[in-house]
């Protein structure tokens, strides 16, 4: 699952203190979220500085998180996670406001273990919907692609398989996130089925899209959903997005 959209946070990640009093969970939900300095150059936001201000949000095994971060010389941020009654079933939410020559982001995260409990093969069909308003100073059309600064929404769902029944995770709110985001990949981790949306990047913009990952699951057999969505804004940007996730089960 690495290389995906949650490598923005790696770096950030890596100064994370080791899992103590370590807990084993099958499902969780996570957040961060921070604020950085642009660096100019040919634009007022040619790349970003390390990240000056980050919160995260989540317990182990929790079925809803949430956080949120303002600061007068950024701008403000929320993210938040919650794991309905239904399998599969979750909505996440990202809203961010940057300030001139800032970058704010917030991303979410839920994450789920699904048993097949039934005497037949199953299909899974993991959905997730997604929605958004977003406006973005026309200034902003002309910073490198390649720098991370687009303002926008991005989703993924991913369904996986790893050799562990549970996710291990310590008890403080940034080794869930840690955990839940796969800092460090478990062993046996094999992505069965994923997709991705970044349906409108750096323009204002508004409207909402749907994703689906599928798989069979044979009785007895379990598989992971995961799900993901991040709201990234520069320079005066402003994202309110929204993902909602489904899970449809057919009998083989």
């Amino acid at each position: 699952m690495k290389n995906r959209i949650l490598g923005i946070f790696v770096a950030t990640l890596l100064g994370v203190p080791a899992v103590a009093s370590a807990e084993l969970v099958q499902f969780g939900t996570a957040n961060i979220v921070s604020f950085r300095q642009c660096t100019a150059g040919e634009t007022t936001c040619d790349s970003f500085g390390p990240m000056r201000l980050a919160t995260f949000g989540g317990v182990p095994g929790e079925l809803r998180s949430e956080v949120s971060q303002a600061d007068v010389a950024y701008g403000e941020v929320y993210g938040s996670a919650s794991i309905k009654e239904k399998p599969g079933a979750a909505e996440l939410k990202a809203i961010t406001l940057s300030l001139s020559a800032t970058r704010s982001g917030s991303t979410n995260i839920m994450l789920q273990r699904y048993t097949n409990a039934s005497e037949r093969a199953e299909t899974l069909t993991f959905e997730a919907a997604l929605t958004y308003t977003q406006s973005v100073p026309a200034e902003n059309a002309g910073f490198p692609d390649d720098a991370g600064m687009d303002s926008g929404a991005t989703a993924e769902i991913v369904i996986f398989t790893m050799d562990a029944d549970a996710i291990e995770t310590g008890p403080t709110t940034a080794e869930v996130y840690a955990a839940l985001s796969f800092e460090q990949e478990p062993a046996g981790l094999k992505d069965l089925d994923a997709a991705r949306d970044e349906p409108s990047s750096n323009e204002t913009a508004e409207g909402a899209s749907t994703i689906t990952a599928t798989t069979i699951v044979e009785p007895g057999d379990s598989v992971w959903l995961f799900a993901i969505l991040q709201g990234i804004v520069v320079n005066g940007a402003t994202v309110n997005a929204s993902l909602e996730t489904t899970l449809d089960r057919s009998a083989d």
